[in-house]
């Protein structure tokens, strides 16, 4: 699989998170703060803070790419500097073969 990179960040192919039981939960957390509705799912507090040690690592930063409807790809990058963490999001364009 072609994965993009930067060469000057430690990024690293973080797809397999997506399987994570506690991954989109965290996400709610993080990006609504969503206490209420933690509370109401069936995941585990300490499972979640793993998790969000995985994602928050300043030595290797998570990446996703999404697959778009129009044959793209959504890359989400989590930025981990230490004083200016962050979610990316860029637009991967997959080239037209004619």
């Amino acid at each position: 699989m072609e994965f993009p990179t930067r060469a000057d960040y430690p990024v690293i192919n973080a797809e397999a998170l997506l399987q994570n039981p506690a991954f989109w939960p965290l996400y709610l957390h993080w990006a609504h703060d969503m206490s209420n509705l933690m509370s109401r799912l069936d995941v585990d507090g300490g499972d979640m803070d793993v998790l969000a040690e995985q994602l928050n690592a300043p030595e290797q930063w998570p990446v996703f790419r999404v697959p778009t409807d129009d044959g793209n790809k959504l890359v989400i990058i989590y930025r981990n500097f230490e004083d200016d963490a962050g979610i990316d999001f860029e637009r991967q364009h997959t080239p037209v073969v004619r």
